[in-house]
């Protein structure tokens, strides 16, 4: 999952062929079954899982298009930087665009709930930047990189046979971070990134895995910060 600002939140989830692929999966170490990570390319920072938390999978994809439904539950992540750590707790709905093999899905007469009972991120925030398209104008800092820095992002992940898919969590970060030469990104938008990062990690923008409610969040919180990089 990525958003605008670059950050990019990763998910490896170990499922087992003789349970069902719905359910709780405890968070380990990176490269030890289920895992996640956050990498924040522009601020240069990555961080990894400390043997905490849960992800829960209310859906089981069949198909490309069909929908990973779930949430993250206290995952909480450690700076590979400093002693800072961001705290994952969040809906994610995201579609499948790539497979190989498939999952142990419930039978179809078995019911699947696919509400966790969590309520949405800011859903009585005002939204500040209401009707702001993203790069609309082409005055913010990236946007001349956004684009750039998308497609090298996803690259990294689905090419790179060190990041092996996103498996090797440290790779995937070292292959991203060089994303800012290749691309070409200026002084000027990485301190724009770096001043809305900021305002969103103080904000708890980034915590949110559901990408609407976190761009509500950054919109509703964030607005200036926003705009002068996008």
């Amino acid at each position: 999952m990525q958003y605008g600002s670059g950050v990019a939140i990763s998910a490896v989830i170990d499922t087992s062929q003789n349970t069902y692929a719905t359910g709780d999966f405890t968070v380990s170490a990176p490269l030890e079954c289920t895992f996640v990570t956050l990498l924040d390319p522009l601020g240069g920072d990555f961080f990894a899982p400390l043997d905490d938390g849960v992800i829960t999978l209310t859906s089981c994809p069949k198909a490309i298009g069909d929908k990973v439904v779930g949430s993250f539950k206290n995952a909480v992540l450690q700076s590979d930087m400093n002693e800072s750590s961001r705290t994952l707790s969040g809906n994610f709905d995201v579609a499948v665009y790539a497979m190989t093999g498939s999952l142990n899905c419930p039978p179809a007469d078995e019911p699947d709930d696919n509400d966790n009972g969590q309520p949405d991120d800011d859903d009585d925030q005002p939204n500040a930047c209401q009707g702001y398209e993203f790069c609309e104008s082409g005055d913010g800092a990236c946007c001349p990189y956004a684009e750039c820095l998308a497609t090298c992002g996803f690259n990294c992940v689905m090419n790179d046979d060190e990041c092996a898919g996103g498996l090797n969590p440290v790779a995937c970060n070292i292959c991203t971070l060089g994303c800012l030469e290749r691309c070409g990104v200026d002084q000027a938008c990485r301190d724009a990134a770096t001043a809305l990062t900021s305002c969103e990690d103080d904000a708890g923008c980034i915590e949110i895995a559901d990408e609407d409610a976190a761009t509500s969040c950054t919109e509703s919180h964030c607005c200036a910060e926003f705009q002068a990089a996008y």
